[in-house]
């Protein structure tokens, strides 16, 4: 049976502060207990650490990944942990736009064309999405293990195009929103932006489940005793066990089982895989694989071929090489 009746389990609270440099945003995520510390921007060396455990400063969601299932895998260590803190998401963000306008601009320079007038593509803007995605889904199982997850974010403009009184399409400023994968503020369960006001951080709580603010309630200096009571009674249920918890990535395989892929779009992401693993190497290593494609294809221009079973060849010997 797929529905069962309801019961109270453990969860961890997820919340998400964004705002301008310096107005405390670093502060409200070390204020929380026991944290496992993710410092992508590395701000934190002038400020109070006693409540972290572990730490990690990698920029990539695919090592921070492997480094939370390392965690996991010491449990004893992974039990002392009750917060996971990642500062900042944007930071991480803004490192896989970088990744993905680097092979923008190997690509154009490979065809011969202008690097000025290549952009990131919609494909390529939703692999962002879906590595963040995959990312943010394991975050998901840490809190259904009861861990609370509290992201730390840039502020940015949020902007609109309209047109001016005599029709001209112009950019307007319509409010402010955090720096991070779009939309990604409606996963979480509390929302606020730090300002300082009269030379002291406040919060502008803008979504709150927890029911412990209403939306427009402006909190000084807000830290972790604003929402303690909240938190305590969310993990006041019963812990699940492991095998309780649905793992993001097992869904994804089988909606996937739902959305049979043809043979060419295959094909057009293995060209796209291939590409990637060229473009992230050295030119020595690029010529190893160009002289490896020769011997065993005898072609390197892989983009040209439309064998889905000789593409797949090349593709691990590409990661062979690698």
């Amino acid at each position: 049976m797929a529905f069962v009746k309801p019961e109270k389990k453990k969860e961890g609270v997820k919340i998400l502060a964004y705002g301008d440099s310096g107005s405390g945003k670093t502060p409200f995520g070390l204020s929380f207990p026991n944290i496992g510390h993710v410092d992508s921007d590395s701000g934190t060396t002038f400020y109070n650490k006693d409540n972290v455990v572990v730490t990690t400063n990698t920029l990539s969601l695919k090592e921070l990944h492997e480094e939370i299932e390392d965690v996991e895998r010491e449990s004893e260590l992974f039990d002392s942990i009750d917060t996971f803190t990642v500062d900042s998401i944007t930071r991480l963000h803004e490192n896989q736009e970088h990744a993905a306008l680097k092979v923008v601009e190997q690509r154009a320079m490979q065809s011969n064309r202008l690097v000025e007038g290549e952009g990131i593509s919609v494909k390529e803007r939703g692999i962002i999405k879906l590595h963040y995605e995959k990312f943010f889904g394991r975050m998901l199982e840490l809190a259904k293990q009861g861990k609370n997850l509290v992201f730390i974010a840039e502020k940015k403009d949020k902007n609109e195009n309209k047109k001016d009184a005599i029709g001209n399409q112009i950019t307007v400023k319509v409010g402010e929103m955090p720096n991070m994968q779009k939309n990604a503020e409606y996963d979480f369960d509390v929302v606020i932006k730090t300002f300082i006001k009269d030379g002291e951080s406040h919060g502008l709580v803008e979504k709150d489940r927890t029911g412990t603010f209403k939306p427009g309630e402006v909190i000084y200096k807000p830290n972790y005793t604003h929402w303690a009571e909240a938190i305590a009674q969310a993990q006041s249920g019963r812990q699940r066990k492991k095998e309780e918890i649905k793992k993001f990535d097992a869904a994804i395989d089988k909606e996937a089982e739902h959305h049979s892929i043809s043979s060419g779009d295959r094909i057009g992401q293995i060209i796209l895989e291939i590409e990637n693993i060229i473009n992230s190497h050295t030119v020595n290593k690029q010529k190893e694989i160009a002289d490896e494609f020769t011997k065993q294809f005898s072609t390197i221009k892989f983009k040209e071929i439309k064998d889905l079973d000789k593409l797949q060849k090349m593709l691990i010997v590409a990661k062979k090489v690698s």
